[in-house]
């Protein structure tokens, strides 16, 4: 039903990136980041894998509904089966109407990256709620291959029926340690009173490079958790645009980045105010080491009908050597009067005068240093509601900080 659609909008994209092309440091947007490396590089597509089950397991998170995609590619045959309020199928080959959701909700016009996602895509994954749901959704992110140098399309719609309640956990995980760009596209769709809460891991390899797309449209009274953990990458780069589109709807963004080496994390937000008496909570952190660097770059923007308005932004950055660097630029466009609005940005080093203390109690420099850096990073990790979901960030942020 739905494919012609699709190739035709594929069609378009193909046409819209050899219009635009490649961002550079020109855009406004892409000022901070110089991807010259990685456009100039020749990646190949990858191709759908067949894995066994125990290679994939190892990265299941307890009690939780297991969703395998290798290379981009959904794999039933070690997915585990979803109870009936939840269908989920390839977007190429939904039996569910998604002509004004495809490609709407995350606009590949103005975005190089999207446009060749859907232009290039090969299957993508929809999930559709129509209730409320027991436990989360793992979606393992699995990529691999025999060769180095290969690009992937993920691609994840989902759609949240009125009063329906989920929890989705979107895992990145490569299997081995080959240089891979995978290039993401998510959207959603809220409808009224649904609820979801969202979880983003990206757990890349020190070669990867993910640059992801996500947009999400919020009906009446709708309710977004959204937690993004970026954990490795040689390069990460995150759009995320949310729409606030009708009344009493509510969004809480929150992320926290690690980054070493000369690697590089950036996240661009956007939330769009676009109705009266919706509040939006968004504070992202990051922990940077040696020659790292890190971009903040958010956006509040409230349009002239949002009235009652109640919105709140900051970013923190944790500096862990002299070279680490952060670009941070909260912004707030506000074309209301009756709101509430806050924003915020600090970027600085360890408290000295607290590792002294610390010390001071016979605990060791290096022991103290570990427990304000866990102790800065759980601020964010305590924002998730499922416990083994902590568990595994709690369990990887202390091997990192260890490191």
């Amino acid at each position: 039903m739905n494919k012609n659609f699709i190739n035709k909008i594929a069609e378009e994209a193909s046409k819209t990136f050899k219009e635009i092309g490649y961002p550079s440091l020109k855009d406004e947007s892409w000022r901070f980041t110089n991807i010259s490396n990685i456009v100039s590089h020749q990646f190949h597509q990858s191709q759908r894998e067949i894995l066994k089950k125990e290679i994939v397991s190892k990265y299941f998170i307890n009690d939780c509904y297991h969703i395998v995609s290798v290379n981009g590619y959904l794999d039933l045959s070690i997915s585990d089966k979803l109870p009936e309020k939840i269908q989920m199928m390839t977007i190429i080959d939904s039996s569910i109407d998604i002509k004004g959701q495809f490609s709407k909700i995350s606009n590949y016009k103005t975005k190089s990256f999207n446009a060749i996602n859907t232009s290039m895509f090969k299957e993508g994954i929809l999930l559709s709620s129509s209730g409320e749901l027991d436990k989360p959704i793992q979606l393992v992110n699995l990529f691999t291959g025999k060769k180095e140098d290969q690009v992937h399309f993920p691609r994840l719609l989902v759609l949240g029926d009125n009063d329906s309640n989920m929890s989705i956990i979107n895992h990145y995980v490569f299997e081995d340690r080959h240089n891979h760009l995978v290039n993401s596209v998510v959207e959603m769709e809220l409808s009224n009173n649904c609820s979801i809460n969202y979880c983003l891991i990206q757990e890349g390899n020190n070669k990867s490079n993910i640059i992801e797309s996500t947009a999400i449209n919020q009906g009446y009274k709708s309710k977004l958790d959204y937690n993004s953990f970026t954990l490795n990458s040689n390069f990460s780069r995150n759009d995320i645009v949310i729409n606030l589109n009708e009344i009493c709807s509510n969004i809480s963004l929150n992320g926290l980045f690690l980054c070493n080496n000369n690697k590089v994390v950036d996240y661009h937000t956007v939330i769009n105010h676009k109705a009266e008496n919706c509040i939006s909570n968004e504070k992202f952190q990051g922990i940077l080491t040696d020659k790292s660097k890190g971009v903040f770059n958010g956006l509040i923007n409230v349009s002239p009908n949002a009235i009652n308005t109640n919105s709140n932004q900051k970013n923190q950055n944790l500096l862990l050597s002299k070279s680490a660097r952060v670009n941070s630029n909260p912004q707030l466009e506000i074309f209301c009067d009756d709101v509430r609005c806050t924003h915020g940005s600090t970027t600085g080093y360890l408290d000295e005068e607290m590792i002294f203390y610390l010390s001071s109690r016979g605990i060791s420099n290096n022991k103290a240093k570990q427990m304000l850096i866990y102790g800065f990073a759980s601020e964010i990790i305590n924002k998730v509601n499922h416990q083994n979901i902590k568990d595994y960030l709690n369990n990887y942020i202390n091997n990192w900080i260890s490191l």
